[in-house]
């Protein structure tokens, strides 16, 4: 446990300082790409065994979004995309470059058409607000026509606050927590708790890490402070790997604004009991392999942490892994 008495004179030099440390937002730029379509994609010979199924791939490194990429076109050499613009954001003052690469979908592994293209994105050299029309080669035969545009969006407000100081919805769960927090101690300590409001400290419950030894401890530690009353003068629970996993679970169970510790280490002990096997049955694989895949289509990078992030999910959660957001 961490406590931290949170005196009113404490709060007042800490608003006082913070308003001094607000980072304001760079302007940045979206770079708008609208693929429209493809000419001759071939791999050349191989194209008598299987027809090309296209897409296209696009890559800023220096951007938020990394990768994106259109939807797969089966069966067909030319294709067309009527997919709404991707976007990218941009540092201007950074060295920037637009890669693509045309790619042939394949079951096992999918082949690369040609080299990948670099366009670097010059914004000095680039008109803002003004579409161009570029026509990109990969390899030989096979050609791409992509719109590219340019615009500012220095006025937008940033998805990102910049702040040190607590955001408002965090202040009013601080506030009505608190009040809780109070009573709770009242009950528990009488005339030694807390006097008034300013009085009543921050208790924070951190779990550690350790997988499914940690899931099961720190559900047993809620589960102790629950039966001790002490749960409810907790104004923050967290938790990492592990712990974070029992947390989820015990989120999962809520109704309203009570937590059952008593279910949710039931629900562990049930899901738990029957080993990792069952989770590597066929159907449980290709649903995640599905899965894994619809993320990776969307640009998302993937690795094996996926596919052990689906089969935590599984084991802790079963049919609710789907209905958390």
């Amino acid at each position: 446990m961490i406590l931290k008495n949170e005196a009113q004179g404490n709060k007042d030099t800490t608003a006082l300082v913070q308003c001094f440390i607000q980072a304001s937002p760079r302007s940045c730029i979206a770079i708008k790409i609208t693929v429209l379509r493809a000419r001759n994609v071939t791999q050349g010979w191989y194209d008598w065994i299987d027809t090309p199924d296209p897409y296209l791939m696009m890559r800023i490194p220096t951007s938020p979004e990394i990768v994106k990429r259109t939807k797969c076109v089966s069966n067909n050499k030319n294709p067309e995309w009527k997919e709404e613009p991707f976007i990218f954001h941009i540092d201007p003052e950074e060295d920037n470059v637009l890669e693509l690469t045309l790619w042939d979908e394949d079951y096992d592994s999918d082949d690369q058409i040609g080299d990948a293209v670099c366009i670097p994105l010059a914004l000095k050299k680039m008109q803002l607000w003004k579409p161009e029309l570029k026509t990109l080669k990969f390899g030989e035969y096979s050609e791409v026509d992509i719109i590219l545009e340019a615009t500012s969006v220095s006025e937008q407000s940033p998805d990102l606050r910049y702040s040190v100081d607590l955001c408002d919805k965090e202040n009013e769960f601080r506030e009505k927590r608190t009040a809780m927090v109070f009573e709770a101690m009242k009950t528990m300590l009488g005339d030694q708790g807390p006097q008034n409001m300013d009085e009543v400290p921050t208790i924070a419950v951190l779990g550690s890490g350790g997988g499914y030894r940690a899931t099961t401890g720190f559900s047993a530690a809620c589960r102790a402070l629950d039966e001790m009353d002490l749960l409810n003068c907790v104004t923050y629970l967290t938790g990492l790997s592990g712990s974070a996993w029992s947390l989820s679970l015990l989120y999962s169970q809520t109704s309203g604004d009570k937590i059952d510790t008593r279910e949710t280490q039931k629900n562990i002990r049930e899901q738990l009991q029957w080993g990792p096997m069952w989770l590597l049955t066929p159907r449980r694989v290709m649903q995640y392999v599905k899965e894994i895949t619809e993320k990776w289509k969307k640009g998302q990078p993937v690795s094996l942490t996926d596919f052990y992030g689906h089969c935590v999910g599984e084991s802790l959660l079963g049919p609710k892994r789907t209905q958390l957001s």
